[in-house]
């Protein structure tokens, strides 16, 4: 049966499934497969960006972060470069999957959190930000 679990304190939406319970694609009758078991989530902050992976247990397996460049056009304002982000965050997904020695193919699902009121426009066929 689902539960959810604290983490570091504090509760976690985060859903853990019991080994007994551990969900499958298709079920055993139909020889379907045990679903992923690692969840990663990345968090775009105000100064960097951190990724982190859990287990089914929601235990933290890895975490890393990496700042990216503030640019101040004018006082009492910050920009970010949107690519920048895209670049550090790609790097940190790498990074947090070696670290947790895992597959990406072994993740169930990705979370991402961002600064609030931020929005980047991507081109869809270029993978690169719209200015």
């Amino acid at each position: 049966m689902p539960q959810s679990g604290p983490v570091h304190g504090r509760h976690c939406p985060l859903v853990v499934y019991r080994a007994a319970d551990k969900p499958r694609f298709g079920g055993p009758a139909a020889g379907g497969q045990t679903m992923s078991r690692f969840v990663m989530a990345t968090d775009q902050g105000t100064t960097g960006s951190t990724v982190m992976v859990f287990d089914r247990r929601g235990r933290v397996r890895s975490r890393v972060y990496s700042e990216f460049t503030q640019h101040y056009p004018r006082p009492a304002w910050v920009e970010h470069d949107a690519e920048q982000i895209g670049k550090v965050t790609r790097g940190l997904l790498a990074r947090a999957c070696r670290k947790a020695d895992i597959k990406p193919s072994s993740l169930a699902a990705i979370g991402i959190t961002n600064q609030r009121e931020t929005t980047v426009v991507w081109d869809r066929s270029t993978g690169e930000p719209i200015h």
